[in-house]
């Protein structure tokens, strides 16, 4: 049997890995939940003001995922959206479409440098 913790930490590698997440979101306070994971992230940074994702594993063994606005003043819900049975490899697109996150580092590719030449090697 898997535990609540191998659980979450799978789901967090396959939206990229914990410090990945962490990362490109400011995630913190993550939770290992029965059959999922939650976190918190700044609202400032995403869309909406989402500032609590859950991704829970379902009986189909595929996603659903709830994204939430909770008000602090009053630990009231101002408004949330859930995707239902998404595949692991659909995670991030849906993470991106909701939050406006792009849970990928960018890939910084350096420019060839040139080869040297020198006048004793000749």
């Amino acid at each position: 049997m898997t535990s609540h913790i191998e659980i979450a930490r799978k789901i967090l590698y396959q939206m990229g890995g914990p410090r990945n997440v962490t990362m490109m979101t400011g995630a913190g306070t993550f939770l290992a939940l029965e059959r999922g994971v939650q976190f918190s992230l700044p609202s400032k940074f995403t869309q909406g003001g989402i500032n609590r994702v859950q991704v829970i594993l379902n009986d189909q063994n595929t996603y659903d995922v709830k994204f939430i606005n909770l008000r602090h003043e009053d630990l009231s819900i101002k408004s949330s959206s859930t995707y239902e049975n998404i595949q692991a490899e659909d995670l991030r697109t849906v993470f991106m479409k909701e939050t406006g996150i792009e849970l990928r580092p960018p890939v910084v590719i350096a420019p060839a440098t040139p080869r040297r030449t020198h006048a004793l090697s000749q």
